[in-house]
């Protein structure tokens, strides 16, 4: 009962066996509880809801601030698009499609570890605390745990996204939807720097020469921004699997793979995400030409 438990007394008997506290030790006294919710519907009209106002978890995972953060980064670059006219209101609608699913896993991912970490049957808390005392003596169940790399990155299977066609192979094709890789690129010069800076802060197309390099280009309100192509090398290995392929890769402003193709088959892929931003149209006749 939450008017019984935050009293001064039952506080002090709880704390008791770790700390004697006195009545004016304690500040606050307050039941938490955790809400899990997600809104059906992010948008209505032109209002569209994002973070604590999308979802609602419990706090285990620590994922209530990374995916509002993450419902930001996908929303923030269409609305700014749509308002400047180089982005469509279906590109808007791409919202929900790409962040809901997300959120809802980790809603649920947040109460799996809540029902761990809270439970209180002295036999399954056993159990738990020797599986966990057990997984830190292999290093790398430890780093799998103590870096929560169980937590699923954000993949999209729909929104503004290409199909792959059916010439592109099956690896490449997996990575559209997920986030771009971010290394350090070494320049014509010889200097390196971050991949970020090479993109630039709007739509971009990176495809990976026969040669071994990379040739970035920023594709802006014309398909083209005026800004020449760059090529760059990969020394870390991000790309290892893409190097020499010839295949292209269209990223958005946010840094996710909007589409995988090869040379033949970009201008189709250029088409497809031009439902979304129009601004990419003219990028589809020098992509065939190139090709």
């Amino acid at each position: 009962d939450a008017k019984t438990v935050t009293q001064p007394g039952v506080i002090m008997s709880m704390v008791a066996p770790f700390q004697k506290i006195a009545p004016e030790d304690i500040r606050r006294a307050a039941v938490y509880v955790a809400h899990q919710r997600v809104a059906l519907n992010y948008r209505m009209g032109h209002v569209l809801l994002a973070g604590d106002a999308a979802h609602m978890m419990p706090p285990f995972a620590g994922q209530a601030l990374n995916a509002g953060v993450r419902d930001v980064a996908n929303l923030a670059w269409k609305v700014a698009a749509n308002v400047r006219g180089t982005g469509t209101d279906a590109l808007v609608d791409t919202y929900a499609v790409e962040r809901r699913p997300h959120a809802v896993e980790m809603v649920r991912l947040s109460e799996r570890i809540g029902k761990v970490v809270m439970n209180v049957n002295p036999t399954l808390t056993m159990l738990r605390d020797s599986a966990i005392t057990a997984l830190g003596i292999v290093p790398a169940a430890k780093n799998w745990l103590a870096g929560m790399k169980f937590l699923k990155q954000p993949h999209f299977t729909g929104g503004c996204t290409a199909v792959p066609a059916a010439d592109v192979p099956r690896a490449a094709a997996s990575l559209v939807g997920r986030s771009l890789s971010q290394p350090q690129v070494q320049l014509a010069t010889g200097d390196t720097a971050a991949l970020d800076t090479v993109l630039g802060a709007g739509w971009a197309r990176l495809r990976f020469l026969p040669g071994g390099s990379i040739e970035i280009r920023q594709l802006g309100r014309t398909g083209h921004d005026g800004t020449a192509a760059v090529q760059v090398v990969d020394p870390t290995g991000a790309f290892a699997p893409l190097i020499g392929t010839g295949l292209v890769l269209l990223v958005r402003p946010d840094r996710y793979i909007a589409a995988v193709a090869t040379a033949a088959g970009e201008p189709d892929a250029l088409h497809a995400l031009s439902a979304y931003a129009p601004e990419l149209t003219a990028a589809a006749p020098a992509a065939a030409q190139a090709g």
